[in-house]
């Protein structure tokens, strides 16, 4: 909630940590995704999503926010499982319940 609510940074910092940077020098193959270490993707449907992953000492985590819908969910693991697969499911449930609707 205090990434969300920008209680330790501006509101410009906060945005601009989650923009895709487009580095000069890029030459991968795959075009840039992170901002500022944000995981920047979009959903089936096109929304943007937010988030970033971590593993250590099995552990396993994902934290993933839509922003333009005010959504954010956490998968917690201390064990591994296929964090990626859970998130899957839940980006499906969330389109099949119409949270992700445009309105």
């Amino acid at each position: 909630m205090a990434l969300e609510q920008h209680a330790f940074i501006s509101d410009s910092i906060f945005t601009d940590s989650k923009t895709i940077k487009p580095w000069a020098n890029w030459q991968d193959a795959t075009p840039p995704y992170i901002g500022w270490s944000w995981f920047i993707a979009k959903t089936s449907d096109t929304l943007k999503t937010v988030g970033h992953t971590g593993s250590q000492g099995g552990f396993l985590c994902n934290y993933v926010t839509v922003p333009e819908k005010g959504i954010t969910f956490i998968v917690l693991c201390n064990t591994p499982r296929n964090v990626d697969g859970f998130t899957e499911f839940i980006t499906e449930w969330l389109q099949k319940n119409n949270w992700l609707e445009n309105n």
